[in-house]
């Protein structure tokens, strides 16, 4: 499956790329000032952990030894919709909910539904028929065991071609 991470914007530039390209990466601070860039991106729908029978899309990444992680339920966000952090991801009792971002490695693990995570997901649409994501994230992610947070910007958009649907694949930042 070939899956692009595509810029929203209005306008082309000289190289084809929107004239007001916001970025299209996910771009997380370490607690040591160094930036991880994510411009690539595993995309598909899969069940939930939280219901089997419930699907959600399920994006993830992998960048200088950190792991980016993001799940959406695509009922949740119909029409797009914007999540103040912390976000509840819902439970083994009352199923998934919205949003989830997560960010692990060996220095960081912190996620959106930690209490002390900050800032926003705006889930600009995310759905499994066709398989899309779209997130755009201005958030400091919650430590989960007391570590250091995870500031984490950006904005991506990933679309799976119509002869894709239904596989997993990865995308390519279109730069």
């Amino acid at each position: 499956m070939s899956m692009a991470l595509l810029a929203a914007g209005c306008g082309d530039d000289a190289e084809g790329q929107a004239a007001d390209d916001p970025g299209n990466s996910i771009v997380v601070m370490r607690a040591d000032g160094s930036e991880v860039e994510f411009t690539s991106m595993t995309t598909q729908c899969v069940p939930s952990v939280y219901d089997e029978s419930v699907e959600v899309v399920h994006a993830e990444s992998e960048a200088g030894g950190l792991r980016l992680m993001i799940e959406v339920l695509p009922e949740d966000v119909e029409g797009g919709w914007t999540f103040d952090l912390p976000a509840d991801s819902g439970s083994d009792d009352e199923g998934p909910k919205g949003v989830v971002v997560f960010v692990g490695g060996p220095d960081v693990e912190a996620s959106s539904d930690v209490e002390l995570a900050t800032g926003t997901v705006e889930v600009v649409g995310a759905s499994c028929d066709p398989v899309r994501l779209e997130v755009a994230i201005d958030a400091t992610l919650g430590s989960e065991y007391g570590g250091d947070d995870a500031p984490i910007r950006g904005h991506v958009v990933s679309v799976a071609s119509p002869t894709d649907q239904g596989s997993v694949g990865s995308n390519t930042t279109s730069r």
